[in-house]
């Protein structure tokens, strides 16, 4: 099954459509993914992507292992996490220096998954 496959895979390329094309792009340059109504921005370093695609369908296609809800309007990818800030309101800082909340909802599950991407000391 492709599906099952693509969902652990560490990196692959997704066809975003816009407009009339298909522009291509790594999951390893995505930043994080932005909801709102029913289209998704994808955030890389050097680009912003609009997709008239709601979150939840970007949720179910990204790397498992990678990729997680971290808020009901946020998809983040944990290797471009540089900061973790834990008391409430909770967010996390990525490598580009914005910051984004981690609901409380979604904060045990966050830390669980912290935990097998990375070692804590």
């Amino acid at each position: 099954n492709n599906e099952s496959r693509y969902k652990t895979m560490a990196n692959y390329n997704l066809f975003l459509p816009v407009s009339d094309s298909l522009i291509k792009i790594s999951t390893d340059d995505i930043i994080f993914l932005e909801s709102s109504s029913n289209h998704t921005t994808v955030r890389m370093a050097d680009q912003i992507i609009n997709v008239p695609r709601p979150l939840k369908q970007f949720e179910a296609q990204l790397p498992i292992n990678h990729f997680i809800r971290i808020h009901k309007s946020y998809i983040i990818n944990i290797k471009k996490i540089k900061t973790v800030i834990k008391p409430k309101p909770s967010k996390v800082i990525l490598c580009n220096n914005m910051e984004l909340p981690l609901s409380e909802n979604r904060k045990d599950n966050f830390f669980e998954k912290l935990e097998s991407f990375a070692i804590f000391i």
